[in-house]
């Protein structure tokens, strides 16, 4: 330790420079009374020295490196998978000469040390410091080598200690079910403010694919220049576990510590993904951008939901022509003057008819003021005409009583249907054939009443005997959007499954003893019954007073209105004179709620007349059309 002389110089100097201004101050005294004051001739001021004095050599102090008091520790994980651990450290600084030095990581197997050091004056030295405790924030990069599942603890400065468990995507271990995180996928992002309390919370809506997957860990790290959060989803490591593939949703509040005004837009990255999400504080109205999970601009200034809306009543209606094209006309109610119509979706399964109509309102935590108006709403829904004649018909929307009508001018029914209850053996009616309902292996469908993100589907198994030959166990899957093969071939037969009751519900759950499936058998000539799949028409019609021109129609009809393998696909015309035109569309990432294109149109002009054939190919589709140009 040494304190320098100078120290002392200057402070001898201050006192002699300090007498010196009080004597050049200082007031002359009065002159004897009646006599006149002596005049003193002023002497000439000393020479100064040319050398300049050299200036005063400022207090050094000696710092000594002590570790810090730390306030707290929070482990937080970034973006990626595996994900990056980081440890968040605030550190105290007791005085106003302490400052940050900086800190050491060391890693012994699952313990993770970490040392924070300040730099402070050295003990013995007359140093006067502000009393002024601050703090230092510092975020330690941990990197991302850790096993999966295993606990790891992390220990700053001998004191404090936090544990984590490793996402890591390794597997968790026999012992507790053999699982392994993966990143969730993410349906929504809100930042929701209390602007009286002074808080704010990171909500984020993810999605759990089946009922195998589980809500995993979520963490939170303030960047710099984004809000970083991480939603992981827990599933089983043995991929041949069958899962019922129901689409669910979890909602994660996350507090911000950080300074969040209402109506700003925040980019937060989640999973990987970024997002802009503007701050919504009750009661306080906002015009902004159209981040996921907020209000469109120009329009609702506050989060809604989707709900299923109110039925008043069904009417089932027919045209006159043959076969008849059926139409269901639906009177919803709007609860509030805050209820909006939203949408309506169908499926079929089998002789029932589900239709699916939505509002929109608030969302729960969004705490608006509606008036209490109760609106209706009017939808026509047509069902086709692909109705087998006589048969009888059912509609259900949503939990509204079901509504019947009798096919009529359709195809003959050509297939038996029998119903079999599970773990019954039935007879059917040609050549012998015996079937056998063993189980259902999957029930996914959408419960009635609930609005979910896809249809859904159901898996069974069956066993079959022909005239006393075995012919082995078989899965029936029932699909409502199309997209899988409902029936097998089964030596000279062909059968289907047409529907599985009772249809599910959010309200119970459904004994497998209670199951009956309803299974269609038919000669293989008949073919296999599934439901129609997409395919495209094209027709064209001459433009009047324009001699070679052409406007060309294209329609896709059939098959679901989210088919993947249609979405976001290019398009292609040749107009059979060796010119043609191609088309790459340019669109949103797929998710279930997207609608393919189902219309299009093009304009041609031939420059002779002929005959020409045009075809247009859509993705996988394609159809032709003859022009016949005069």
């Amino acid at each position: 330790m040494n304190i320098k002389k100078g120290f002392v110089a200057a402070l001898l100097s201050g006192v002699a420079l300090v007498a010196a201004v009080a004597c050049q101050s200082a007031t002359p005294a009065a002159s004897p009374s009646g006599s006149s004051p002596a005049v003193a001739t002023p002497t000439a001021p000393p020479a100064q020295s040319l050398t300049p004095k050299p200036p005063e050599s400022p207090v050094e102090i000696e710092m000594a490196e002590v570790s810090a008091p730390i306030e707290s520790v929070e482990i937080n994980v970034a973006e990626s998978f595996p994900p990056q651990y980081f440890v968040a450290i605030k550190s105290g600084l007791p005085s106003g000469c302490a400052e940050f030095k900086g800190y050491d990581v060391s890693r012994e197997g699952n313990t993770v040390s970490v040392e924070v050091t300040n730099l402070e004056p050295a003990p013995g030295q007359l140093i006067a410091c502000t009393a002024i405790y601050g703090f230092h924030d510092t975020n330690i990069n941990l990197g991302s080598d850790f096993t999966g599942g295993e606990t790891y603890t992390v220990v700053v400065n001998g004191l404090v200690t936090e544990t984590f468990v490793s996402q890591g995507g390794g597997t968790v271990g026999e012992d507790d079910g053999s699982k392994i995180a993966a990143p969730a996928p993410i349906v929504g992002v809100a930042i929701n403010l209390d602007s009286q309390a002074g808080h704010a919370e990171l909500v984020v809506i993810s999605g759990l694919p089946n009922m195998c997957d589980e809500s995993g860990s979520a963490s939170l790290l303030h960047g710099s220049d984004a809000i970083r959060v991480e939603v992981a989803m827990v599933r089983p490591a043995d991929l041949s576990i069958a899962c019922a593939e129901r689409y669910r949703t979890v909602e994660t509040s996350l507090a911000l510590e950080m300074t969040i005004e209402p109506c700003e837009s925040y980019s937060v990255v989640v999973n990987g993904e970024r997002y802009s999400v503007q701050a919504i504080a009750p009661n306080v109205r906002c015009a902004g951008p159209d981040p996921i999970g907020q209000p469109l601009p120009g329009g609702r200034d506050y989060p809604t939901a989707v709900v299923p809306a109110p039925i008043e009543s069904v009417v089932i209606i027919s045209t006159r022509s043959l076969p008849p094209r059926y139409v269901v006309k639906i009177v919803s109610g709007l609860p509030s003057g805050c209820a909006e119509f939203n949408d309506y979706d169908v499926t079929r399964e089998g002789d029932d008819i589900r239709i699916s109509v939505t509002n929109l309102m608030p969302a729960p935590a969004s705490q608006i003021m509606c008036t209490q108006i109760y609106g209706i709403h009017d939808t026509s829904v047509n069902i086709g005409s692909d109705f087998e004649d006589g048969v009888k018909y059912s509609v259900l929307v949503n939990d509204y009583p079901a509504e019947t009508f009798i096919g009529a001018g359709g195809p003959v029914p050509t297939r038996q249907r029998i119903d079999i209850p599970i773990g019954k053996l039935v007879e059917v009616e040609i050549d012998g054939l015996t079937l056998e309902f063993l189980e259902v292996t999957e029930d996914s469908r959408c419960p009635a009443n609930v609005v979910c993100v896809w249809a859904g589907q159901a898996k069974l198994v069956i066993a079959a005997i022909d005239g006393g030959r075995d012919l082995g166990k078989h899965e029936l899957v029932l699909d409502p959007t199309g997209a899988n093969l409902n029936g097998v071939e089964l030596g000279k037969y062909s059968v289907a499954l047409v529907a599985l009751n009772p249809y599910p519900s959010a309200s119970y759950s459904i004994p497998n003893s209670d199951y009956v499936a309803t299974i269609s058998v038919s000669p293989p000539s008949s073919g296999i019954e599934r439901p129609a799949g997409p395919k495209a028409t094209v027709r064209a019609e001459a433009v009047p007073n324009e001699p070679g021109g052409v406007i060309l129609f294209a329609d896709i009809v059939g098959g679901s209105d989210n088919n993947k393998d249609l979405y976001c696909v290019g398009t292609e015309w040749q107009f059979g004179d060796g010119n043609g035109m191609a088309m790459i569309a340019s669109c949103l990432p797929w998710t279930a709620e997207s609608n393919i294109q189902r219309h299009f149109e093009q304009s041609y002009t031939y420059g002779a007349p002929g005959t020409y054939e045009v075809t247009f190919t859509h993705g996988p589709v394609k159809a032709t059309t003859v022009v016949e140009v005069k």
